[in-house]
């Protein structure tokens, strides 16, 4: 679960040039994300995870179950960002 703190920062922008000189930043801090880490994936789970993704797709399309290749997006999105889940040690 992601367990964070979300800050909406208030900056006085006028010298910008921006509507009403006011800019909003969020931050995230202290952000939890258990056992996900990024760009850390091996080359065989890029390949399990590719050829799932290309059966979600092509089943999806010939059955036309069309939310199957819309679950291919997130993970596609894994897949690029080398999310992996592994065991706290």
């Amino acid at each position: 679960m992601l367990r964070g703190v979300i800050k909406i920062i208030d900056e006085n922008d006028s010298h910008h040039g921006s509507e009403n000189g006011l800019k909003l930043l969020l931050k995230v801090s202290n952000a939890d994300f258990g056992n996900m880490k990024m760009f850390d994936l091996d080359f065989t789970t890029i390949l399990l995870r590719f050829y799932l993704m290309m059966l979600l797709v092509i089943v999806g399309v010939l059955t036309k179950f069309w939310i199957l290749p819309l679950l291919a997006l997130p993970l596609f999105l894994s897949i690029m960002m080398g999310v992996s889940f592994k065991a706290k040690n």
